[in-house]
């Protein structure tokens, strides 16, 4: 036995809260039982935490692995003057970055107006400048970065590849200075920062000192993507300490593409999974694809993929041994991955719980109790599912009916209660990367905010038990690693992440305060 953990609050997750000790021999936990009954060595080496929060490692059930860097963070603006404030204070501190970046975000947070090239030409007209919004499907320019791009109104149709609903543009028909989904996440992949093995190291290391262990990587690359290469650089050389589940944009994946990822990601540490796929846009970009008109218009959003297409993405992985991941974020798009599984099922293609739907922000109870029948997965981010007082005055949420409480919209509970998998993730930077603020809205259906005060659809609140159980056996059981992860048992993997705070006992307030002390991953102390 090399490690000998020691607290009187562990949570094994599968079998309770015991007062005792896990063995570590190798990566492997050798040992979960009473301290007493033990059997350390004169090597061991016994880690004593008193009555600190003991729990399986968390596993990131939907994330982006993007490369660490400087960039503005527009989630506290409470209005366009303030963003404007963020872009030159920070073009002063950092005068030499170019292009100048910003993330998260959100009209609403300002009276519902949208951000334009004007916005930011105001205060930054010389330095290109692009930031993504709170869900990473706009993103946001000034003129110089349009230029850099050559973007305009003569160039709309090959920028957005035909699809002009993805350039917004004014009544003139000049581009606003907004991009929309795909477009714009591949301006974001196109104009990150090149990833090297120190910003790339940055990112893991985020995630570590919050307590996750393991991510289900959703950034849809190919297989010879610099990030997931550089990956497999640190696994290499010891270095990697998440382990990483990855997928692959299944519109550009091929027969040869998905071999030769399979060939390099083919570890416990660092895998290939899935294929990718996404069928809408976001409800807050008006792009997720709806059953009924988005509320006061006549727009349902738009569909990016046929069943057909679908179907083939799926027959496609499973040739390979993958699964297949669906964005979806409207009730539309939701049916239109269930209609596909379903013919994958009856086709006689075995699907698994690595198989899933992500996000179902608008998604109906009766569909998903049709997808708990298929034993596919569902991943929601419980961020999405706690609008902020200023999200509830937003057109989108009021869907359907003017009585937002009669909606299912960001339903989470009744979900569960059908007895489908569910994984939680963050999305990456599209939400807080911080996996107790996901508890905490999960729990209250309220956001960091406090509103709305008594929880949005409080009904679809789950216990902190439930949580947890979703970022660790749900996500577990999403990757298809439930027999090694996602619980403390004897011979799993040695994954263990310890908090401050007991997550069982702790006020719903004190949740989102608690902080990861320690972290074992693979056996080894990663962080603390």
């Amino acid at each position: 036995m090399d490690k000998l953990i020691v607290s009187k609050n562990i949570y094994t997750v599968t079998n309770g809260l015991i007062d005792g000790a896990i063995g570590i021999t190798g990566e492997r936990i050798s040992y979960v039982g009473p301290v007493d009954d033990a059997e350390p060595t004169p090597d061991t080496e016994v880690i004593d935490l008193g009555d600190q929060f003991v729990m399986p490692g968390l596993i990131e059930g939907h994330t982006h692995m993007m490369p660490y860097r400087r960039q503005i963070d527009f989630s506290g603006a409470s209005s366009l003057e303030e963003c404007q404030k963020l872009i030159a204070d920070f073009h002063r501190e950092y005068p030499d970055e170019n292009p100048v970046v910003g993330e998260k975000w959100f009209e609403a947070n300002w009276g519902g107006k949208l951000p334009s090239k004007e916005t930011a030409d105001a205060v930054l007209p010389d330095f290109p400048f692009w930031a993504g919004d709170m869900e990473m499907h706009r993103v946001w320019m000034n003129s110089a970065m349009m230029k850099k791009l050559n973007l305009s109104k003569d160039t709309i149709d090959t920028f957005s590849k035909g699809r002009p609903q993805m350039v917004a543009v004014d009544d003139k028909g000049e581009p606003t200075g907004i991009v929309r989904d795909e477009v714009a996440m591949d301006l974001i992949l196109s104009c990150s920062v090149e990833p090297d093995e120190e910003n790339i190291g940055k990112m893991f290391d985020v995630w570590t000192h919050y307590g996750v262990t393991s991510i289900n990587d959703m950034d849809f690359f190919t297989a010879d993507s610099p990030i997931l290469l550089i990956t497999k650089k640190l696994l290499d050389k010891s270095h990697l300490n998440v382990r990483v589940f990855s997928s692959l944009d299944a519109k550009l994946a091929t027969d040869d593409s998905i071999e030769e990822g399979k060939a390099y990601m083919n570890s416990d540490m660092f895998r290939l999974n899935a294929l990718k796929s996404f069928l809408d846009g976001t409800a807050a970009g008006f792009t997720a694809y709806m059953l009924k008109p988005y509320k006061d218009t006549d727009c349902i959003g738009a569909s990016y993929r046929t069943e057909d297409e679908l179907f083939g993405f799926i027959q496609l992985a499973d040739a390979h041994g993958l699964a297949t991941h669906f964005h979806a974020c409207g009730d539309a798009s939701v049916r239109q991955a269930l209609h596909a599984y379903q013919r994958a099922a009856a086709s006689g293609i075995p699907l698994t719980e690595k198989n899933s739907i992500e996000h179902l922000d608008t998604a109906l109870l009766s569909d998903v109790k049709e997808a708990a029948k298929l034993g596919i997965t569902l991943n929601m981010t419980p961020d999405f599912l706690a609008p902020t007082q200023k999200w509830s005055d937003n057109p989108y949420i009021g869907i359907y009916t003017d009585d937002v409480e009669n909606t299912e919209l960001f339903s989470l509970g009744s979900f569960i209660n059908t007895g489908i998998n569910v994984s939680f993730g963050t999305d990456g930077t599209a939400s807080s990367m911080n996996p107790m603020d996901q508890f905490y809205r999960a729990v209250t259906r309220r956001a960091n905010d406090g509103f709305p005060l008594g929880g949005f659809r409080p009904e679809e609140g789950i216990s902190i038990e439930k949580a947890i159980y979703c970022y660790t056996m749900g996500s577990a059981r999403s990757i298809g690693m439930s027999d090694s992860l996602g619980s403390i048992e004897t011979g799993k993997y040695a994954d263990i992440s310890v908090f401050d705070t007991n997550l069982l006992t702790a006020e719903p307030a004190d949740i989102k305060k608690a902080k990861a002390t320690m972290v074992i991953s693979d056996g080894r102390v990663v962080f603390g």
